[in-house]
């Protein structure tokens, strides 16, 4: 039987800083995308899905975020203040929770195709 071979990824191994200088040097025509790329030590698909807008400036890498940070503090804060007072919480009474705190404090509530597992999850 073959051995699986195990890939290790590296994400995100240069700073923010050197991808602003190699976006900056390839949209005033310094530099081509595979240039800068290799210059800076970025990864080219990095520097193309930057400069064709496949990807915001500033955008945190990894998956989009399924509820608002606001809203995930804000049930966070409430789920420890109801530990503190020394009442438990079941996981569906935590899902009810982040319902209730997602219509509160937003217009567009939970996305569509999140499962109740993967938000719960996020608290245990």
């Amino acid at each position: 039987m073959p051995k699986k071979r195990v890939k290790s990824r590296n994400y995100q191994s240069y700073k923010d800083s050197k991808l602003e200088e190699a976006l900056s040097a390839v949209r005033n025509g310094q530099l081509s995308q595979r240039k800068a790329a290799k210059c800076y030590v970025i990864p080219q698909a990095t520097v193309s899905d930057h400069i064709r807008g496949r990807v915001s400036d500033g955008a945190l890498p990894g998956r989009q975020l399924v509820i608002p940070r606001k809203v995930e503090s804000e049930i966070a804060q409430r789920a420890t203040q109801a530990a503190s007072m020394e009442m438990g919480m079941s996981k569906l009474q935590l899902l009810h929770k982040v319902g209730s705190v997602t219509k509160e404090l937003t217009s567009n509530p939970i996305q569509k195709n999140c499962t109740r597992k993967r938000l719960v999850e996020r608290f245990y």
